[in-house]
């Protein structure tokens, strides 16, 4: 089967970690803020078994803990007409 693009809703929050049920070996492409969730969109093969896919977000100025690196950034995020600006990390990107 080809590949395909989703979109995932993230869930969690705590301690800024989040996740999403994803097919295994998913490439996440981008991040988006879409009513009052994070989302990201990425390739995916249909056919393969899901998993929790991790993803940590940051806030300008907070200190970012180990494991988090400069390479896996997906995007950043603005909220508001004064805006709030995240920054979305994918903890497991194929590196």
């Amino acid at each position: 089967m080809s590949a395909t693009i989703w979109k995932f809703t993230l869930r969690g929050g705590e301690d800024n970690q989040y996740w999403a049920d994803m097919p295994v070996e998913a490439r996440v492409l981008s991040c988006g803020y879409q009513g009052r969730d994070f989302v990201v969109w990425a390739i995916v093969n249909p056919t393969h078994p899901q998993k929790p896919h991790r993803f940590h977000i940051a806030g300008t100025g907070h200190q970012l803990p180990g494991g988090v690196r400069a390479e896996n950034l997906v995007g950043r995020i603005e909220i508001g007409t004064q805006p709030l600006i995240f920054h979305v990390f994918d903890l497991d990107a194929h590196t």
